[in-house]
């Protein structure tokens, strides 16, 4: 599901995204809820409040507690497979790929990119995304 193997395919792909969402919601009668995923994680349970009230259904207590049904839900997923029958991720990788989705909402990948990006990688996004970036407020 990468956009690229170099970081700024990634930067691209993330501006393409954010972008392509803000401007249908701007030439649109659309609203959109921006959330950002630190407040989600550090805050969970009224961001989710509000997502609730945004969509217009009730808030539940248990929307905090989905990593309990969690390992069942992954043993539901299957290969995810083109169009052309080509196995683009196996059950396993889909699987490994969610392996977070088995614990409760944490605030430990907060930051990460701090932690694991080189100096080169952090550049290379800067150099694509850095406006749309500067735009949200992120430092």
């Amino acid at each position: 599901f990468s956009p690229g193997p170099e970081m700024t395919d990634q930067a691209a792909g993330w501006v393409r995204h954010v972008e392509a969402v803000r401007n249908a919601a701007r030439s649109a009668p659309v609203p959109v809820l921006e959330v950002r995923y630190a407040t989600l994680v550090t805050s969970p349970a009224p961001v989710l409040e509000a997502i609730c009230r945004f969509i217009e259904l009730p808030f539940h207590p248990a929307m905090l507690q989905h990593h309990l049904r969690a390992a069942a839900r992954l043993a539901e997923h299957g290969a995810r497979v083109s169009s052309t029958g080509v196995i683009a991720v196996t059950a396993e990788q889909r699987r490994a790929q969610q392996v977070r989705t088995l614990g409760p909402v944490s605030n430990e990948r907060v930051g990460a990119w701090r932690r694991e990006m080189t100096h080169d990688e952090i550049r290379a996004f800067e150099s694509v995304g850095g406006q749309l970036l500067d735009d949200l407020g992120y430092e």
